[in-house]
């Protein structure tokens, strides 16, 4: 009698997340009060119902939480499988390619690169960073997003493997990200005369401080940027922080255990590098599109920032969803709700290209 081969711990891993996602789809399926009832009611916060299917993750992972804090590679673990669980479905006609960025003597940067297969506006690049408070996350946890942005906007999506700590603490992976961006800016102008910045949570902070840096520096600066429930202001407390103290995926204890190990001791939390939101001034030089979502622990930043740069004159695109959480973007697999709310950045976003392009520039909708 043969035995049976042995099944290895991978294939485990891809049975178990292929049965969460088939559990997710049957979720999605379901109607909004379905859901509501397994959840026991609605979570009503400041006036605003979560998601459904957002509660519902929420309260089984707080069932589930461990008594200790994980490990950081069992959080690293935990936010590359979560990514893969919740994203969204297969995005066809885009093609993906490996590009590596000098980073001085004997050191590269990786990114990986997203363009259209057809009509695509190979003139324009966003160099994007991905979520994780500089600790966690990977090319992988922003993948389906990265594939949206492309398909909706025609651009080439620059997404940067920047370095994370607490092996490389600040501001290590805000300099892999500013020197991805100069070398598309000034290295490869030929191919991308027009170049935005973008990212999502610390990577909308990468973004912004990008464009302040840029500003003060005399630099050419990017001609727009992107911001997704950004980490924009860590000199003073914002009341969302303790609103949503318990929130999902972010609580306030997880927002402080990134920072420590992100920000060696003593760093200047007025470093623009660090609270780039506190120079609107030269923020606000470039069109922003800024977005929010209401049941997040930066929600008050982000508003605090529309309004800074709203007196200073700047153009800006504001999206906030009152019911989301922060982190959707790489979970639009949940809900056609979130996948709408992704549909609705990339075109904000493709908005944003359309008018930064100047009138001899061919851009394709």
């Amino acid at each position: 009698m043969r035995k049976r081969p042995r099944q290895s711990d991978d294939d485990g891993a891809m049975l178990s997340a292929a049965s969460q996602r088939a559990f997710l789809a049957f979720l999605s399926s379901l109607p909004n009060w379905a859901v509501h009832a397994l959840n026991n009611g609605p979570k009503l916060v400041a006036g605003h119902v979560l998601e459904p299917r957002l509660r519902f993750i929420e309260k089984s992972l707080q069932r589930a939480e461990p008594e200790s804090p994980p490990s950081l590679l069992a959080m690293r673990r935990a936010t590359s499988e979560m990514a893969t669980v919740m994203s969204g479905r297969a995005l066809e006609g885009v093609l993906t390619r490996q590009i590596s960025v000098s980073a001085g003597i004997g050191r590269t940067i990786t990114v990986r690169a997203y363009e259209r297969a057809e009509a695509r506006n190979a003139g324009v690049a966003v160099v994007y960073a991905h979520f994780g408070g500089g600790v966690v996350g990977d090319l992988g946890t922003s993948d389906w997003f990265c594939r949206l942005l492309a398909l909706r906007t025609g651009a080439v999506i620059l997404s940067v493997d920047y370095r994370l700590a607490p092996e490389h603490p600040f501001p290590s992976g805000y300099e892999d990200y500013l020197a991805v961006y100069r070398w598309a800016r000034y290295e490869r102008r030929s191919d991308w005369p027009l170049v935005g910045v973008a990212g999502d949570s610390i990577g909308g902070c990468f973004a912004a401080a990008c464009t302040v840096e840029a500003v003060k520096a005399g630099d050419v600066a990017p001609d727009f940027q992107a911001l997704v429930y950004p980490a924009l202001d860590l000199t003073r407390p914002y009341p969302s922080q303790e609103l949503f103290a318990d929130a999902f995926p972010m609580s306030s204890n997880t927002a402080q255990w990134f920072m420590a190990q992100y920000l060696p001791a003593g760093t200047d939390l007025l470093d623009h590098r660090v609270s780039p939101g506190l120079y609107a001034a030269d923020a606000s030089r470039v069109q922003t599109l800024l977005v929010a979502a209401g049941h997040d622990v930066l929600v008050d930043q982000a508003v605090w920032f529309r309004d800074k740069l709203s007196q200073h004159g700047a153009a800006v695109d504001w999206l906030l969803f009152h019911d989301l959480c922060h982190g959707f973007t790489s979970m639009s697999g949940v809900s056609r709700r979130i996948e709408s709310a992704c549909e609705t950045i990339a075109s904000g976003i493709a908005a944003m290209v359309r008018r930064c392009a100047p009138a001899n520039f061919s851009v394709s909708p």
